[in-house]
């Protein structure tokens, strides 16, 4: 691959992650009792190779509270964020539906 594709490569798996973002913090917490934001984008930086504004995250974070994914409490000095049950519902609601994204984005890649 040339420096264009490379550019392009990293663009487009940037743009997938933070379309993908709340899922992928969701999903993380099924497999850890509590997060806290810093371990949101250390989990980021670790999967993906992206560096992630912590702006973003806290803002995700504080969105995905409003609306009943996640608890967020106190812990020491960091707020930490576990995953409720409305939560652990959409993680199973989007992992029914994970053979029905990937058909959708082979037929949009093939035309």
């Amino acid at each position: 691959m040339d420096a264009l594709e490379d550019k392009i490569d990293a663009v487009i798996h940037e743009r997938i992650l933070k379309a993908f973002m709340d899922m992928a913090i969701l999903s993380n917490l099924t497999k850890n009792d509590f997060m806290s934001g810093c371990d949101c984008i250390e989990f980021f930086q670790k999967t993906s190779g992206i560096s992630v504004n912590s702006g973003t995250v806290y803002a995700l974070l504080y969105a995905m509270e409003r609306d009943g994914l996640v608890e967020g409490t106190k812990n020491q000095h960091e707020r930490v964020y576990k995953l409720t049950e409305k939560g652990e519902n959409t993680v199973k609601s989007v992992q029914k539906m994970t053979p029905e994204i990937g058909e959708f984005i082979k037929v949009i890649m093939n035309g």
